[in-house]
């Protein structure tokens, strides 16, 4: 995994290490280990915490039954996200270039974590028009899973899927747009803005933005009001039967 390719939070914040400039590639290491403990410990906490008091009281509500199937699942995950970052970042993944249809794939993906959606409380909003687009299966696969995995980690309401087509070159464009921060929470200082933005840059995050560096997407995140939205566009979309090509290297 090429460690210097990890992004540079705007700064520190209490009680959680940050990537700071001057901070070498094992540091960068050291600190990455020490998020994926924290992230993958936090569930696994809570699942513990919630067969204890079962086994004290004999008794759990539904919610708690409904958490105490998606927490391990969630440390899971995140343990294996790890895995994946080396190998993608090591280059190790021979792609297989197919058409799909990024609005099914997505859907899929939705539908596949339906049970995690209800146990969360999380409202999904969906504005999918129809777009195929030429990429590997697998890697598009991991793209939606580590993008469903970091909204629904920071989600507090609902999240909105879109996707359209750019006209001009036409690229399909798949967005996501939740509030991570609740109407009567958001900071007053832009200070106290900045000090949160480190919190999002999870392992879900470093994971969504190796992937789509290795599939050549273009990803931009914004940050408004306690809002996020993130887009990222497929070069290579099919249009009317013609496919626009962004690189050299792909093989027709």
């Amino acid at each position: 995994m090429d460690l210097t390719d990890l992004p540079l939070p705007p700064g520190p914040s209490p009680g959680k290490p940050a990537f700071a400039a001057d901070l070498g590639p094992d540091d960068a290491f050291r600190d990455l280990v020490g998020q994926l403990g924290r992230e993958v410990t936090t569930p696994l906490t809570s699942a513990l915490e919630r067969v204890t008091a079962f086994a004290a009281s004999g008794r759990i509500d539904r919610a708690g039954l409904r958490a105490l199937r998606t927490e391990p699942e969630t440390a899971r995950r995140r343990g294996l996200s790890p895995q994946q970052l080396s190998r993608f970042g090591a280059g190790r993944v021979r792609q297989t270039q197919q058409r799909l249809s990024l609005t099914q794939t997505l859907r899929d993906a939705l539908a596949q974590r339906a049970r995690e959606t209800a146990a969360r409380g999380i409202e999904l909003r969906q504005d999918l028009s129809p777009a195929d687009v030429i990429i590997d299966n697998s890697m598009l696969s991991a793209l939606l899973q580590a993008l469903l995995d970091w909204s629904f980690e920071h989600s507090r309401s609902h999240i909105e899927f879109r996707i359209d087509l750019k006209p001009w070159p036409v690229h399909a464009r798949l967005a996501c747009r939740f509030a991570h921060v609740p109407a009567d929470e958001l900071p007053t200082m832009p200070t106290q803005a900045s000090a949160t933005a480190p919190a999002l840059d999870t392992i879900a995050w470093h994971l969504l933005r190796r992937l789509a560096k290795t599939l050549g997407l273009p990803m931009q995140r914004e940050e408004s009001a306690g809002t996020l939205r993130l887009t990222l566009e497929f070069p290579r979309t099919v249009d009317a039967g013609q496919v626009t090509l962004s690189s050299p290297a792909f093989d027709e």
